[in-house]
């Protein structure tokens, strides 16, 4: 939990993901919502289609 944290808090910092919690009953029982925001989605794109490249897919 701790290191996916850490990663998640990464990419909001740089601007790639946003995200929102839910609580529960407990804390254990909290769920966190993790989006990509347009420049997220952007950067993935971008890396999915050089993936392709480098795959002979394209």
């Amino acid at each position: 939990d701790a290191t996916l944290s850490k990663q998640l808090s990464a990419l909001e910092k740089e601007g790639y993901v946003s995200r929102f919690r839910e609580y529960g009953s407990s804390r254990g029982k909290d769920t966190v919502w993790v989006m990509l925001t347009t420049k997220g989605k952007a950067a993935f794109d971008s890396h999915l289609a050089a993936l392709k490249t480098l795959a002979g897919q394209e």
